[in-house]
């Protein structure tokens, strides 16, 4: 049990601070999808046994349910600004892989050219970031970059499709990397920061856990997936992989860094004897890399990508699942965006911005801007996925409304979670 603990406390160590997202060019490079396994469907019902009778005086009472869509709904009369983003209409797994291939596939063009890479050069020889994105060009997907950024989060600095990026460090851009780009699509059903997990100062609840059974860390082990692939042995690791979804996860970690990739499908292969081909079964996966994935194709995403099973063992990559994957009572919650307090143009001119922003979700990103008459970006300030929060106080951010020059001006407050965002606050003002 306690290597089992020390596998899950990786997993979630991973998932919300990895950074070194590699890809294998040597492995299989198929584009097509692999066919989707079916999610499993609950056909019966719980029975109650009614051999004991009640007095008819006597109230019924019902037991509150695990999950609700509005757990701790605060009271919205008492903000200035209420937005509900209600839970997406489908399966956990396909809300998930929905927003995945979604952050995949956007489209957009530079209107500078620019590399990536780290401030400190030192750490580029560490991890290779070094991409160039040349004006005109069309790209697909979020840049790869290290501060989480969710879909809305990126959207919603493009201006007619077009990307002005905001630094050329790895570590400022707009952008995610392969953990931080999954977190952001789990949190389409659940939050990662506030559902729990497995770390025993927050609940009992496990967030995630090894695919299968058997699979366990030897004693010792150090974040090297290498020997738990080993001590867990082929036919474990194999297995966990056949028993793989849509929505799953695949990670490895080594001292050197690591990677994760989504599933998208699996697809098995049985020799004529009935027995799984482990050189032709193979897992496809959406995963954000640092690498190109094609010379055709400018993106950093590779989409439905095929790896073999005994590829993925040869790496070392894990199986794992969301334990509300396996849940049938499980309800995906509807989430909120609210503003407690009240924006004037009186406090804007005074290099204020009042008030507190707050979610039931971790916020992606908030983004005050001022634009011209002619709609360009004169003041802006933001803060992205890196600060985890979900209750955040306007004054930290800073537009220095004295320093402009007279005319008339637009302000606006755009805040993100995972799900969406939108504008909490816009108006006009004028300058003197």
């Amino acid at each position: 049990m306690n290597r089992l603990f020390i596998i899950l406390t990786a997993i979630l160590v991973l998932l919300t601070c990895l950074s070194a997202c590699g890809s294998d060019n040597d492995t299989e490079n198929a584009q097509t999808s692999a066919p989707e396994t079916q999610d499993e469907t609950v056909n019966g019902e719980a029975t109650e046994d009614a051999t004991e009778t009640q007095e008819e005086t006597q109230e019924e009472t019902q037991a509150d349910p695990i999950y609700t869509k509005r757990p701790d709904w605060p009271d919205e009369s008492k903000y200035s600004f209420f937005k509900v983003f209600e839970a997406p209409d489908v399966a956990p797994r396909d809300a998930v892989l929905n927003y995945m291939r979604e952050m995949a596939t956007v489209e957009w063009t530079p209107t500078v050219q620019w590399t990536t890479l780290h401030k400190d050069p030192a750490e580029n020889s560490r991890l290779n970031v070094n991409h160039t994105y040349e004006v005109g060009k069309k790209y697909y997907g979020i840049p790869y970059a290290n501060t989480g950024s969710s879909l809305d989060g990126f959207l919603s600095v493009l201006e007619d499709g077009k990307f002005t990026p905001n630094s050329p460090y790895y570590t400022e851009l707009i952008g995610n990397h392969c953990s931080s780009s999954m977190d952001r699509a789990f949190e389409q059903i659940v939050d990662i920061n506030g559902y729990g997990g497995i770390l025993p100062e927050w609940n009992s609840e496990q967030l995630m856990y090894p695919v299968g059974s058997g699979i366990e860390a030897p004693e010792g082990w150090t974040h090297d997936t290498r020997l738990i692939a080993e001590h867990s042995g082929k036919d474990k690791m194999f297995a966990g992989y056949a028993a793989l979804d849509k929505g799953d996860i695949l990670y490895y970690t080594a001292p050197s860094g690591g990677h994760t990739r989504m599933v998208s499908g699996v697809n098995i292969v049985k020799n004529v004897t009935g027995l799984v081909n482990y050189d032709k079964s193979t897992v496809s996966v959406i995963e954000q890399t640092n690498a190109w994935y094609t010379e055709e194709k400018n993106t950093t995403w590779f989409v439905d990508k095929k790896y073999t099973f005994r590829t993925l063992y040869e790496k070392a990559f894990i199986p794992v699942t969301l334990k509300v994957y396996h849940d049938e009572d499980f309800v995906i919650p509807d989430a909120y965006i609210a503003l407690e307090g009240e924006i004037t143009p009186e406090m804007i001119k005074k290099n204020y911005i009042p008030g507190t922003i707050s979610s039931n979700f971790t916020f992606s990103h908030i983004r005050a801007t001022v634009r011209d008459q002619s709609g360009n970006i004169v003041l802006q300030d933001a803060v992205y996925q890196n600060f985890n929060k979900k209750s955040y106080v306007l004054r930290q951010l800073y537009l220095d409304v004295k320093s402009l020059p007279a005319g008339n001006y637009t302000f606006t407050l755009h805040a993100g979670i995972a799900r969406g965002g939108c504008d909490v606050c816009s108006f006009e003002f004028t300058v003197e």
